[in-house]
């Protein structure tokens, strides 16, 4: 098999610097950067580039996968993408959904293989408490000093599994933003739909998520920290040769995850 042609947007940030690392050492047999994209890159120009390639990796910002996805679209060029971006506005999760209807995507908020089996595991927790009404939720995430979303993509990620897991305590009207608490001030008692977030920023922190299902005398605590940011270019790494051949639509890491189990 030859190796996957790659587009890596956001080449020169953390993370897209760690997967041109791999390619050349760890998946050498599998993948070959034929383009590079960054935040200078005059994207109007790049469909020559973009053509020659057979996958697009993204570990950007979701306002320059946003503009790619347009240009995309415009030049009738269907690449797969794997993009790690999160913060996503209502206008960009559109265009993201349009452009899954033209060409296979998978969107994580987080790559790494451990913390998506957090989510199946505290998904699978919150599914067999939530007839237990003493049993409260509480995610606690911190990151480094320079992460400008809050909570973060991932903690986000963690609500949406666990409110699927407690849907016995919700009606067909709630969602996450709706039972969510993301700042407790004030004298009010927290209920029994909440699901809280706290933050933490500071230092280099890679990245931390605790799911706590808290009791009466007693307390689970499902949590995964990351202490090298190499697992995230390692996991899209493994998604994009999971997504390679796939058919249109959007996915998740959930699929490759349930693979490799």
């Amino acid at each position: 098999m030859n190796p996957i042609k790659l587009a890596v947007l956001g080449s020169t940030g953390r993370v897209g610097s760690l997967i041109k690392d791999l390619v050349s050492t760890e998946f050498s047999d599998r993948f070959q950067i034929a383009c590079e994209l960054n935040s200078k890159t005059p994207l109007e120009n790049s469909s020559g580039q973009l053509s020659s390639c057979d996958l697009l990796i993204d570990f950007s910002s979701t306002s320059s996968l946003e503009q790619i996805l347009k240009h995309l679209l415009n030049w009738k060029l269907p690449l797969p993408v794997v993009t790690g971006s999160t913060g996503w506005s209502d206008t960009e999760k559109l265009t993201l959904q349009k452009y899954a209807q033209f060409a296979p995507v998978l969107s994580e908020s987080n790559m790494s293989l451990g913390a998506n089996l957090l989510f199946l595991l505290s998904e699978k927790a919150a599914e067999m408490l939530s007839g237990t009404p003493e049993f409260d939720v509480e995610i606690l995430e911190a990151h480094h000093r320079q992460k400008k979303d809050a909570p973060s993509g991932t903690a986000l990620r963690l609500g949406e599994a666990i409110f699927h897991g407690l849907k016995s305590r919700y009606t067909a009207k709630d969602s996450l933003q709706s039972v969510a608490s993301f700042a407790r001030e004030g004298h009010e008692k927290r209920t029994q739909k909440e699901i809280g977030f706290q933050v933490i920023r500071g230092g280099d922190l890679v990245g931390e998520h605790t799911a706590f299902f808290i009791g009466n005398g007693e307390r689970l605590e499902l949590s995964h920290r990351a202490t090298d940011r190499k697992i995230f270019a390692r996991g899209a790494l493994r998604a994009a040769t999971w997504l390679y051949g796939k058919p249109n639509g959007l996915y998740s890491m959930k699929s490759v995850l349930q693979q490799l189990l």
